[in-house]
């Protein structure tokens, strides 16, 4: 498989006059290399390469072997992925202008993304280094001006030689491909690199491929370069390698490549330069030196090679290191102490702070200990005796506090680069410390210490200087406007916080993620000209960036632009829909136009990207009670005052079966007899030498047959003599010799009753002894299904096969009677109590009531229908495999439903004190786990054919369907969750630890049956298999009834954009009926894509398809949208059939009027509202008459009748209304707080008010999600 890159360009720079070659040169300078390779960035957006690494190691290993020069290990700086951060990047560079000199060479290889963000004049190109983000690439990316100073330093002022090689221009999304980003990007290199040698992997407007069709795994213009380079480039046979030579190789390389001519893939490298131009002088007498293989055989050359980049242990430097990364250390450390102090001695103060920081915690945790207190809290910060290590390291030697302070300069970057970047992201975290300022973190004020610190230790000239200039000013003018929120001294915060952000502007004038803070603090104090100005810079410099549209809202709101706020909500949406901040502003935009509809949309969109934030849930709370939903709004009410517990917010800044086995025989007592030592009656010697051979069929069946042949005339037909000597025939492979043996035992089988009396008739007991024999022989009793079992077998081994489909039929019908029988407790399975559970309860604890229990819970061993499939998959007939496994799945369901509707479904449901379908689960877990193995097979079978995909696919969609039927779309993720963790459906409850197979062994036959029970995701497999079934049919309408199981599965799995676009795409393509429709609706609605649904509900209303219920919705999602008129049209034409409709069409236009302020007209209509209490709880009426009571008490406060307020408030606390934080919150009281009738209600009220117990934030409990999906 290839992997197309768009313009992949490789431009190879040489730099001044002096012969050049790739390997060797006529200069006798030294070699160094930068070589840089990221496949895997850290924002996994930017993470769309595959072999950049590769490359760049293969590129490294070249430069190491004699054809590259030979370069040490000292020489050469390896950056891959997390290596190759922009902070290590911009060191190697300095690392490189510091080293090279006069005809030196200096590699530069960067294999990974470039971009520019913007065109226009002041635009740059751009590396994305490991680290770098998806936007605002200024300041936070490699710049091909720096590239392009660098190359200019080392060639004109240290007249040394340079090649650069840049692989930039990769697939993927970036911020500038909607500029044409990488076109630019190769522009810009072009005029670095400018009559100059230039290699280019592909033309202009073709596309690069890379995949593992070369050398398992490069980029075909790689590969096929480093092999001309190692020699086969060599046409003239001249041990040298002119610029022509490789020009025509790479030219007949791609012309002829198999895997680029059968994809129809064109692409054609471009070299420019002088033809003449010497690349590389081949010795002949070497091995071949590079390896394309890309894992690299123990002891090869290139191990050796590549080993030498690895670090050989932690060393203490690394462990510190590590430690500022994985730890803050900011706040132990006193940074802020240190202005003053010697770059040289730096490194010294920092690991005496370690050290001492971590004595005091041993000394504390000491103290506690000696008094015999338990310690609470971490008291290890460190090792000591790793720093004690360093510090003796650092006082030996400079160049190792050089090399700190170096280390210590990348690591600071590198957290401050994480600040900004998860802003840059919308990173929730980091959006509440910057936005929403939690009292008491105060960690980025001593951050900036450090920050600082570093600054100190970097030389001005170090390429990192102006990067940590620009990071220290903002990050230090952000601390200050968190503090604006909890300070009192606003003013003075906000001239600090300005002069810090003009300062990093100064420094960067085109960073956008500046103009955006200067924008957040123009708009803080009220300046909206400015505030405007400096967003609109953002936006200019970071079209691509959610954030700037973001704060434009704010602007707009601030403003009473609502015009430009809904414009920059779109645009927001559309470059970062998941972002939370715009969620709230678009929320509060949308609320302060009077939509109320959308205003709940956005709102609960906020949530669910942020849960943690009080303002939706605040607003939310708002919204429910001025629309008479009272409970919802008490929830969200209450949600929202213990988030703003959290918040230090002091003035007005703001507005989540049992495995089948074999049937236990039950063992009846024969008593303590042994009928091998008592002297028995003459005649019944033979049945005691019949029972020694039924002991030995399956030790010795030899013996058996010889003991069977001697009786056989003795005892007469007893049918357990036909079975065990068919057993022991069958046992010695003796089929022809079995089978009338165990026709004849079937034939004659008897059950344990029948049986008894049969042989008390033929033995004519009259002595214990035969009492004794009688209950041995019973003893010996077995399965009917024994026999069925050895017949399939031998006509299998006999090659009948239609006669052994028979026996398996036969068994097949008796096991599914048996389950049946199990499933109504008939017969064998019949309990021993009543149906009262009262005294089953009492009963359960009696052995003989275990026994039932087990007998009556445990699945029956269902075996025919698996042999049936499996001759008929042998025969190659899956048509009839499939179908014979779907009929015992079906079987097997009504079996489960027959259990379901019985008064007393199970004695373990009384243990377990829960309503749970376990039988249920229990029966089909074997038959739905061997359907979905079958299915398995037929695609490894059959993976392009689309009905096969499509079958597998809706196998299991049916089966989910059942589970999540019982589910509302809000319990949708959390099932998912815990589907996943226990492996449901294919499990029995709280399966943490499920088998990897069900084993049977079939009885008689002794053959085991192996069903694999692997662990996966049944709603991926099944969604992955409908989803290729569409891809393979080729239809260019898919099938669909398909389209809506992957919708469905979609939804179940918390994927909500994806549902709803997939939902939507099934409504385009399909008219869907009423139905569907309605379900699409009811989904919408849950996931507070309320104006889709509001739109289809309409649809359905026009074609007159909607119930009395769709129009009340309907009219309420018009009246809330500020649509009154269309909300009272529909009520006025609602052919209200009853009371209770017409009361709730009361309801509703009561809403409308108190929204739109007629308050009288409210008040009548909800007086005209009487509550039908047939077939309702006390609680209930209670519940809708405080509801009710409530709604005419504030409409009367909002209309000042004051007397009449309280006194249906009273009415409604009377009535148990409860909802304490709606009546906290709720405006239309505000006039009335102070006076003594309200405070003599709340007072007498006040434990009821609060008496419910809400938690911060809704986690659904798994089990509780489980029991629902397995209850009945």
């Amino acid at each position: 498989m290839i992997r197309l890159t768009r313009f992949l360009v490789l431009w190879i720079l040489f730099i001044c006059c002096t012969e050049i070659v790739f390997g060797q040169t006529a200069s006798q300078g030294n070699i160094y290399a930068i070589v840089v390779g990221i496949t895997k960035y850290q924002n996994p957006r930017l993470s769309t390469l595959q072999f950049a690494d590769r490359d760049a190691s293969l590129f490294a290993e070249h430069l190491q072997s004699k054809a590259g020069g030979n370069l040490p290990v000292t020489n050469v700086k390896l950056l891959l992925n997390e290596q190759a951060t922009i902070a290590a990047i911009y060191d190697a560079l300095n690392w490189l202008k510091t080293r090279c000199t006069e005809n030196d060479k200096a590699y530069f290889y960067f294999s990974g993304h470039g971009d520019v963000e913007t065109e226009n004049s002041f635009s740059k190109g751009y590396l994305l280094a490991y680290n770098s983000p998806t936007t605002n690439y200024r300041n936070n990316a490699i710049t091909i001006e720096d590239l392009n100073e660098m190359a200019s330093h080392l060639s004109l002022k240290n007249n040394a030689t340079v090649v650069l090689v840049t692989d930039a221009c990769h697939s993927g999304q970036l911020a500038g491909d909607y500029y044409k980003g990488r076109q630019l990007v190769a522009s810009q290199l072009k005029l670095i690199l400018n009559n100059q040698v230039r290699l280019a992997a592909c033309g202009v407007d073709e596309l690069a491929a890379e995949g593992t069709d070369w050398g398992e795994g490069r980029g075909v213009f790689s590969y096929y370069l480093l092999k001309g380079l190692n020699g086969m480039a060599d046409l003239n046979r001249n041990d040298t390698i002119q610029l022509r030579e490789l020009n025509r190789y790479l030219d007949s390389c791609f012309a002829e490549d198999r895997v680029l001519i059968s994809n129809a893939h064109k692409q054609h490298p471009v070299l420019n330069g002088n033809p003449n131009e010497t690349l590389v002088l081949v010795n002949k007498s070497m091995p071949p030196l590079i390896s394309l293989a890309p894992q690299p055989e123990k002891g090869s050359q290139r191990a050796s090679v590549l080993k030498i980049f690895k670090p050989l242990s932690v060393q203490p430097v690394d462990y510190l290191f590590r430690l500022m990364q994985l730890k803050s250390v900011e706040d132990k450390i006193p940074f802020s102490t240190y202005d003053n102090i010697p770059a040289e001695s730096i490194p010294i103060t920092i690991v005496n702070a370690c050290i001492a920081y971590q004595k005091r915690l041993t000394r504390q945790a000491d103290s506690l200990i000696s008094i015999g207190e338990k310690l609470k809290g971490n008291y290890w910060f460190a090792d000591v005796d790793s720093l004690q290590l360093l510090k003796n390291q650092l006082l030996r030697s400079n160049s190792a506090v050089n090399s700190f302070n170096e280390r210590f300069i990348q690591v600071v970057h590198g957290l401050a680069q994480e600040m900004v970047n998860a802003y840059l992201e919308g990173d929730v975290a980091e959006l509440e410390k910057r936005q929403y300022y939690y009292a008491g973190n105060r960690q980025y004020r001593d951050f900036v210490s450090m920050l600082r610190v570093a600054l100190q230790l970097a030389p001005r000239d170090h390429y990192l200087h102006n990067l940590l200039a620009v990071q220290e000013a903002y990050i230090s003018g952000l601390v200050l406007r968190m503090e604006m929120v909890t300070s009192k001294d606003v003013p003075e915060l906000f001239k600090r916080a300005l002069k810090f952000q003009q300062k990093a502007v100064k420094l960067e004038p085109y960073a956008a993620f500046i103009h955006n803070e200067l924008g957040n603090l123009y708009l803080r104090s009220k300046k909206y000209r400015s505030a405007a100005r400096h967003l609109d810079m953002a936006k200019e410099l970071s079209p691509a960036w959610a954030i700037p549209w973001s704060n434009q809202i704010r602007l707009g709101l601030a403003t009473r632009n609502f015009r430009k706020a809904t414009d920059a909500i779109a645009v927001a949406d559309s470059l970062q829909d998941d972002l939370s901040y715009t969620a709230m502003n678009a929320g509060l935009a949308m609320e302060q136009q009077g939509n109320l509809f959308e205003a709940q949309r956005y709102y609960h969109k906020a949530i669910k990207n942020n849960e943690i934030h009080f303002l939706p849930y605040e607003r939310l709370g708002d919204i429910y009670t001025k629309t008479g939903e009272y409970q919802k709004a008490d929830w969200f009410l209450a949600a929202a005052h213990m988030r703003r517990k959290d918040f230090a917010i002091t003035t007005n800044f703001l507005k989540l079966g049992v495995e089948a086995i074999e049937k236990a025989t039950a063992a009846q007592d024969g008593g303590t007899c042994d009928l091998f030592k008592k002297i028995l009656p003459k005649p019944l010697e033979p049945y005691v030498e019949m029972l020694k051979a039924f002991g030995m069929v399956e030790a010795d069946p030899e013996s058996a047959l010889q003991i069977l042949n001697a009786v056989s005339k003795k005892v007469g037909q007893i049918p357990l003599l036909y079975h065990y000597w068919g057993k022991a025939l069958y046992a010695q492979k003796m089929w022809k010799d079995a089978e009338p043996m165990l026709l004849n035992a079937g034939q004659g089988y008897k059950t344990d009753s029948a049986l008894s009396v049969y042989l008390i008739d033929n033995l004519k007991t009259r002595h214990n002894a035969d009492s004794c024999l009688l209950g041995q022989l019973m003893r010996y009793n077995y399965d009917l299904t024994e026999d069925h079992y050895m017949l399939g077998s031998i006509y299998e081994k006999m090659g009948d096969t239609d006669k052994a489909l028979l026996q398996y039929e036969t068994i097949s019908a008796l096991e599914n009677k048996r389950q049946n029988d199990q499933a109504a407790f008939r017969g064998y399975y019949e309990l021993p109590v009543e149906g009262n559970k009262k005294k089953s309860v009492e009963l359960i604890k009696g052995k003989y009531i275990r026994d039932a229990l087990t007998r009556s819970d445990q699945p029956v061993m269902m075996g025919g229908y698996l042999k049936l499939g499996e001759l008929y998959e042998m025969a190659g007939d899956y048509a009839k495999a499939e179908s014979m496994y779907l009929r015992q799945v079906q079987l097997n369901r009504q079996a489960g439903n027959l259990r379901n509707v019985q008064p007393l479904r199970s004695l373990r449901e009384l243990e377990d004190k829960v309503n749970l379908s376990k039988y249920w689960i229990a029966v089909n877990r074997q038959a739905e786990a061997k359907t979905f193995d079958f299915y398995q097979k037929m695609l490894q079978l059959f993976p392009r054919d689309n009905e096969w995909q499509q079958k597998a696919g809706m196998f299991l969609f049916n089966r989910l369907t059942i589970a999540f039927q019982k589910l509302n779309p809000a319990e949708y993720e959390d099932a998912y969750e815990a589907i996943k963790v226990n492996a449901y459906p294919f499990a029995t409850y709280n399966s943490a630890d499920m088998e990897r197979e069900i084993q049977l062994k079939l009885p008689g036959s002794g053959q085991i049956i192996v069903i694999p029970l692997p662990k996966y995701d049944p709603l991926l497999i099944a969604l992955e298999s409908l989803q290729l079934s569409v891809k393979l049919s080729g239809d260019l309408i898919p099938n669909p009834k398909t389209m809506e199981a992957i919708a469905d599965l979609t939804s179940w799995m918390g994927r909500q954009k994806e549902a709803f676009v997939a939902y939507k795409q099934l409504i385009r393509q399909n008219e869907p009926d009423p139905k569907l429709r309605s379900k699409i609706i009811s989904y919408c609605f849950a996931i507070y894509e309320g104006t889709f649904a509001m739109q289809q509900l309409e649809i359905l209303y026009k074609l007159g398809q909607t119930s009395h219920q769709q129009n009340i919705q309907l009219a309420r999602c018009f009246i809330l949208s500020g649509l009154p008129e269309k909300g009272r049209s529909i009520l006025s034409n609602a052919n209200e059939q009853d009371k209770t409709q017409k009361h709730e069409s009361a309801k509703v236009t009561a809403l409308s009027n108190a929204l739109h302020g007629r308050y009288t007209q409210a008040l009548i209509n909800m007086e005209s509202v009487v509550i039908d209490t047939i077939g309702i709880s006390q609680d209930s009426i209670n519940t809708i008459l405080a509801g009710r009571y409530y709604f005419m008490a504030r409409i009367n406060a909002l209309s000042k009748q004051n007397e009449q307020a309280l006194s249906n408030l009273k009415l409604a606390l009377q009535k148990d209304f409860s909802c304490g934080y709606v009546l906290d919150n709720d405006s239309a009281w505000n006039h009335l707080r102070e006076t003594d009738q309200w405070n003599t209600l709340r007072k007498k009220f006040s434990q009821k008010l609060y008496a419910k117990d809400y938690k911060s934030r809704e986690i659904p409990d798994s089990s509780s999600i489980l029991k629902k999906l397995m209850g009945n």
